[in-house]
């Protein structure tokens, strides 16, 4: 689930200035993974200071005959920060060019964040939180498809093989992994 919202631009638009207003508001143009039809510029904001982001906004510019349009979207498990950045880029998109703008929320309508802002040490916390936790799985994942047999582990009796048996190297290298995280 997610907060999308799409704004078809005033005939004036130009594409020029509107990819500059982007960019200035802490857009990084990114290559697209998959081909969308009309769409001509990728974008990606993610506050990586600050411990502001925790999904990030995306937003793409679609070019057709007759006018051009901005799409954003930010996931629902998005920040405070995330959700007050996306307004701010619809409204002045929408006050520098002119158009319509529709969100999930109706037409004209805004999505307003429903809690004041967090301070910072909690979603510093949070995210450290959240990134120890999707480490520690990824790590789950790895152990259990690293692909070893008990076999190795008979290894491990004689001296002579531990510092080739893969078990043990395999676990050596969680060890700073774990450390790091």
């Amino acid at each position: 689930m997610s907060y999308s919202t799409y704004i078809k631009l005033n005939k004036k638009s130009n594409i020029k200035n509107l990819t500059h207003l982007i960019r200035m508001l802490g857009y990084k143009k990114i290559k697209g993974s998959y081909k969308i039809r009309n769409c001509i510029g990728s974008y990606f904001r993610f506050e990586d200071h600050d411990f502001k982001s925790s999904t990030g906004v995306e937003l793409y510019i679609f070019r057709y005959k007759l006018y051009i349009s901005v799409s954003t979207c930010s996931r629902i498990s998005r920040s405070y920060w995330d959700l007050d950045h996306q307004n701010k880029t619809i409204k002045l998109i929408r006050d520098f060019f002119g158009g319509n703008l529709e969100t999930d929320y109706r037409k004209n309508r805004f999505l307003n964040p429903e809690n004041v802002a967090p301070k910072l040490i909690s979603s510093a916390c949070y995210l450290a939180h959240w990134n120890f936790m999707n480490n520690m799985k990824r790590l789950e994942f790895y152990l259990s498809q690293r692909g070893l047999d008990a076999k190795y582990s008979d290894m491990a009796k004689s001296p002579h093989f531990t510092r080739i048996n893969p078990l043990i190297l395999s676990n050596n290298m969680t060890v700073p992994y774990v450390i790091s995280i």
